[in-house]
Parts: C-alpha cells; structure tokens; sequence
C-alpha cells in the first residue's frame, strides 16, 4: 500500500494530519504517525509493524497491534492506494 496520490498531508515530529480533498482531517500523533513515512514509499502492514517496532525497541506483535486500527482507517477514509 501507498499513500493515496490525492491525499493532503502535513507531519512534524511524530505528528501527521491528513485528509482527501473535502474529507475529514485524521490526525495521529506518536510512534504511529511514522506509519505515514512508511506508506511514502509502499509498504504491507507486516513490514510497517517491523520497522516500527525497531525504530521504538518495541515488540513486532504490540506494535501490530497499535498500528492496525489505523491502518484500517486509513483505508476506509480512501487515503490508501494499492
């Protein structure tokens, strides 16, 4: 999956908002806000989770599952492509 190419979004340290033109505005804050960074470039959510989890010296499985409900917004809000 990638970022959707019609996508608005601005990020600062972890911190990202995005929305699709006209959409509701998704903010995330924390860790899972370098999801965003992952999507750039394309990625699964089993990679994503993995350099997450190394990144913040968490566990690949706690991470997972912090970063799958919003995956799945992502998803539903149409800002995912792929």
């Amino acid at each position: 999956m990638r970022r959707h190419p019609e996508t608005i979004w601005r990020s600062a340290p972890d911190y990202v908002a995005v929305a699709r033109p006209g959409g509701e505005i998704l903010t995330v804050t924390g860790p899972a806000a370098g999801l965003w960074e992952l999507l750039e470039e394309g990625t699964t959510l089993a990679e994503a989770a993995e350099v997450l989890a190394e990144r913040h010296g968490a566990a690949v499985d706690v991470v997972l599952a912090d970063i799958e409900p919003l995956w799945e917004r992502l998803g539903a809000e149409g800002l995912l492509d792929g």
